[in-house]
């Protein structure tokens, strides 16, 4: 089989690239209880150790880049949307990563290479009232990056899809880590989701109340500001969605949205 971007779709295995190239579910860091906010457990019983990265959670809509040799495609989270040379654009967000992500596409890739990123603001979920001033504008931050060796992509793709899922659900999508991910943007003018800083996962709260707090005396307000702060700015504002906590190498991810807690303490964390 030709590998190439263009040989996969005349392969007829785009379907397998499409799922295997899907960023796997983040988990939530306790468990939902039957109310709809977080309850006082863990999700599989899991904390974290050694040092991780924490980042903000942004509020936008999921978009990937998948790039081989000089082509790539562009899908959101659940479909493929662009092709390199398509003259007709159906998904407006496709300019804003198009626009942010111009030295990537100039690039020759010797690995896939598939870039996971947050499109936000302007008329995308809330994040027109938590991101934007007057002016209408949406922006692209990168959360995390995969690379794929040829050999690795020519074993893969000759799975069935179900297998495919759950190599990419568990654990086998070799993502950089966070050094290596920090240089990849750096070298292609690429921002990322911004970046809370590096903790020692002993003092992460593992108890649900404790974790509220904790979250709301260090992340309530977002740093994904598009614009100066109105005079008249509404209630929402400069409010953080939440945190995403990764281990370095990403075998650990976990995502804590303030309403999810929030909720939880309103309903008496059950």
């Amino acid at each position: 089989m030709d590998l190439s971007i263009n040989g996969i779709i005349k392969s007829g295995v785009l379907t397998s690239l499409d799922s295997l190239t899907k960023y796997p579910s983040i988990l939530t860091y306790h468990n939902l209880g039957q109310k709809g906010g977080m309850v006082d457990s863990l999700v599989e019983d899991k904390k974290f150790e050694g040092t991780v990265e924490i980042t903000e959670k942004v509020d936008g809509t999921n978009f990937r880049v998948i790039l081989w040799g000089d082509d790539y495609l562009i899908g959101k989270r659940d479909s493929l949307v662009y092709a390199k040379g398509d003259r007709i654009i159906t998904e407006p967000c496709v300019y804003t990563v198009l626009d942010k992500c111009k030295k990537l596409m100039e690039k020759d890739f010797t690995y896939l290479t598939v870039v996971y990123g947050e499109v936000y603001g302007d008329n995308i979920n809330r994040g027109s009232k938590q991101y934007c001033s007057d002016e209408k504008k949406r922006n692209f931050r990168v959360f995390d990056v995969a690379r794929y060796s040829l050999k690795q992509i020519a074993d893969i793709l000759d799975y069935d899809i179900t297998k495919i899922v759950s190599f990419r659900d568990h654990g086998g999508v070799p993502f950089l880590n966070t050094n290596d991910l920090m240089n990849f943007c750096e070298a292609f003018a690429l921002e990322r989701t911004p970046i809370w800083g590096t903790y020692d996962a002993d003092k992460i709260p593992t108890q649900v109340e404790d974790t509220l707090n904790w979250m709301e005396e260090n992340f309530t307000q977002s740093r994904s500001i598009l614009g100066e702060k109105p005079e008249n700015a509404n209630q929402l504002f400069g409010r953080a969605e939440g945190v995403v906590i990764r281990t370095p190498d990403r075998s650990m991810i976990r995502k804590l949205r303030f309403e999810d807690y929030r909720k939880g303490k309103l309903k008496g964390w059950v």
